[in-house]
């Protein structure tokens, strides 16, 4: 176990998860300015609504530390494995969002947890697809992409869902099909042929 550990660097993806955790609880209202391309000017960002983009590109990082065959030819059952890490990241970040709401009245922790789980979602789901590396550019990314074509002048765009208010929904709903998706794929994995 403590092998499966060193060798997926959960102990940088743990600090990065608490580190999410703690400004999701009791960070500052800090903003990212991000450009719009179609409203043709800067869209304010809470940086807390970016912020577990960090665990999820650790996450990845160790997902490609270990890519291969050693994986898929493990007897263990990774894949539950994986999911109790994942989960407790969401747990824990989820907890400290109710502590942070209650604590000072603030919702950014509740938007912090769903693009956690969001974001988790669209990894897992790339990862599964296309591996670590274009998974950490899609986490990354995508966001970006929700700034700079997903807020108009008059609103937000439905698929922009890391940018909506910890209110929205949508949003939360969006999040969840992206992580029952991803989850699903994970689980069934990539289709090989047998040889011979």
């Amino acid at each position: 176990m403590w092998w499966w550990i060193r060798a997926r660097a959960l102990i940088v993806f743990a600090v990065a998860t608490a580190l999410t955790a703690g400004w999701a609880a009791a960070g500052p209202r800090a903003e990212v300015g991000l450009p719009n391309a179609v409203a043709q000017m800067m869209v304010l960002v809470p940086a807390v609504f970016l912020i577990p983009v960090v665990p999820v590109v650790c996450w990845l990082r160790g997902e490609e530390r270990v890519a291969g065959p050693r994986e898929r030819g493990a007897v263990r059952p990774l894949v539950g494995y994986r999911a109790g890490v994942l989960g407790t990241a969401v747990l824990c970040v989820a907890l400290a969002a109710v502590a942070g709401w209650w604590w000072h009245d603030g919702s950014d922790g509740i938007a912090a947890t769903r693009n956690l789980i969001g974001y988790l979602g669209v990894a897992l789901l790339l990862n599964a697809l296309w591996g670590p590396r274009a998974a950490t550019l899609g986490v990354v990314g995508f966001p970006l992409v929700c700034a700079m074509f997903g807020a108009d002048g008059t609103g937000l765009q439905a698929w922009a869902w890391p940018l909506a208010d910890a209110g929205e929904w949508v949003a939360a709903v969006l999040a969840v099909a992206f992580l029952a998706a991803g989850a699903f794929t994970a689980a069934v994995g990539p289709r090989t042929r047998p040889v011979g």
